[in-house]
């Protein structure tokens, strides 16, 4: 059986870890590097929302963090404020 202590430790631990996760991961996005691959995908999309096709898009979106700092540029999406939004709230 699991203690008190034992639960409050493990929670510890993953608070710790997902922090650090966030802070590599927003020191990332100030890079050069990211800020070329952003580039190039809201260039691909020519200024137009990947996912609703309607509204300019201004961020790119991550399909999937597993490559995160190495991603290829079909792993990312331009997308609107909206919809950037959305993909967050679902879970994509």
């Amino acid at each position: 059986m699991v203690d008190d202590f034992t639960i409050i430790m493990r929670a510890r631990e993953i608070a710790e870890h997902r922090k650090a996760w966030f802070d590599g991961y927003n020191e990332y996005l100030k890079s050069k590097a990211w800020g070329l691959k952003r580039a190039a995908v809201l260039a691909r999309a020519k200024g137009l929302c990947e996912e609703c096709r309607e509204r300019p898009a201004i961020q790119a979106h991550h399909l999937t963090y597993r490559h995160w700092g190495y991603e290829r540029l079909d792993e990312l999406v331009a997308v609107c404020l909206e919809c950037h939004a959305e993909f967050h709230k679902h879970g994509r």
